[in-house]
């Protein structure tokens, strides 16, 4: 009866985990919502032979979140470190929780990503529908949609979601189906690269400059290495597709302009900005660094950044940041507030064992996520962000956790030889 009960618990413990990757590209509190189910049913199905299951260095992936722990007890400002705390807990509970749950392998971790695509989809659907409607309705003159209130921010604005995070949930669903349309039959493939387009095409109307950049890097560099013997009809063909990227952004204003002119500008140390050209980003970036050379070993703790910086605004007369009370937008600056260079240091330590580890296990999809996630945290601070949190915390335990499972396996065959 019990053990019946633990594989009930077990198999619905999956069901929430699953449904949690479905939720994440909508509102927050639907993908929150499914982590109680999830917690209740993976404890439920506890056998202590399980503990087995956590990676002696399950730590290494719960660093992000010990730093802020140690943080907590300098800052000057508990409330606002209580908060992050409580929102980076995932990054926690997570590399303990889930191989309780559920062991983590191949399979597994296929059905996530397959789950997570469709959602993906789903919901750029969902937002490219009315651009099809007004399309339509003006016999198909796509030069009518290449305005800017058509991009970015307001593209996603009706699912509620930053357009950086979905880019980057979108991004991995681009990198599982290229990894994914090799290994089927071609007759086989036309869902896949039907799906792909549209994966494409939502990201580039949200057009956000770090994510294309990271995929841009993978599609390259990354994915020849790892998966292709032939590189020559690929390296051709990646060429034609980005030929025909730069040839529409020709005709496409903003577009253009957001990979060239405000990307220059967004880099450029101006005093003069107003309300309807705010400050650029190395602007925060300036005041960021001016307070890290104040303390730069240890940092000021976990709740400091945005009161800190905020001070550093005004001094600035940077009214649009004080407004919008923005950090960073760099999460390694980020970290060398709160944490210093110690803080840094742990963290830039962590990211290499994940990549080595995605380099031993020849794993192209857990070394492009993480690809797309480091070149995210020079212009945000994706972990600190509850939907960069859930993301991170999420797909970096499954898809690192099975490097590890693997490479015991190997150690485990090696040894019984």
């Amino acid at each position: 009866m019990v053990r019946t009960l633990q594989n009930f618990a077990e198999k619905a413990a999956f069901f929430f985990l699953i449904l949690f990757g479905v939720l994440l590209p909508y509102d927050m509190l639907f993908a929150t919502v499914a982590v109680y189910p999830f917690l209740f049913f993976s404890l439920l199905s506890f056998r202590k032979e399980k503990i087995i299951n956590i990676p002696k260095f399950w730590w290494l992936f719960t660093i992000i979140f010990l730093l802020n722990v140690v943080g907590y007890f300098y800052t000057s400002d508990t409330i606002k470190a209580s908060y992050l705390l409580e929102r980076q807990l995932l990054i926690f509970v997570f590399p303990l929780i889930l191989p309780i749950a559920n062991q983590i392998n191949d399979r597994r971790n296929t059905l996530v990503l397959i789950a997570f695509t469709i959602s993906c989809i789903c919901s750029l659907l969902f937002l490219l529908y009315p651009h099809f409607i007004f399309l339509q309705q003006n016999h198909w003159a796509f030069k009518e949609i290449i305005h800017s209130q058509y991009f970015n921010h307001y593209f996603t604005k009706p699912l509620g979601i930053h357009a950086t995070y979905l880019s980057l949930y979108v991004a991995l669903c681009v990198v599982f189906l290229l990894d994914s349309i090799p290994r089927i039959s071609f007759l086989k493939r036309m869902p896949l690269l039907i799906s792909l387009l549209v994966l494409i095409i939502g990201l580039y109307f949200m057009a956000s400059r770090n994510t294309m950049l990271a995929l841009l890097l993978v599609g390259l560099v990354v994915y020849p290495i790892f998966r292709l013997r032939n590189k020559i009809i690929y390296f051709l063909a990646t060429i034609a597709v980005l030929a025909g990227f730069v040839f529409i952004s020709k005709s496409d204003n903003y577009i253009f302009n957001r990979f060239s002119i405000d990307l220059v500008d967004d880099l450029k140390l101006d005093n003069k900005y107003t309300i309807e050209n705010p400050e650029p980003r190395i602007m925060r970036w300036k005041c960021a660094w001016d307070l890290i050379k104040q303390k730069p070993l240890f940092g000021y703790g976990a709740g400091d950044e945005i009161p800190l910086l905020l001070e550093a605004y005004k001094k600035n007369n940077m009214m649009v940041s004080v407004k919008e009370e923005f950090n960073t937008h760099n999460q390694f600056l980020s970290i060398l507030i709160k944490n210093g260079i110690i803080g840094l240091i742990a963290f830039l330590a962590m990211l290499i064992y994940f990549f080595r580890l995605a380099i031993n296990q020849k794993d192209f999809i857990y070394f492009s996520f993480l690809t797309i996630i480091t070149i995210g945290l020079f212009t945000e601070n994706i972990i600190d962000a509850n939907k960069g949190i859930f993301f991170f915390a999420f797909f970096n335990t499954l898809l690192g956790y099975n490097c590890l499972n693997i490479l015991k396996q190997k150690q485990k065959a090696e040894a019984e030889m």
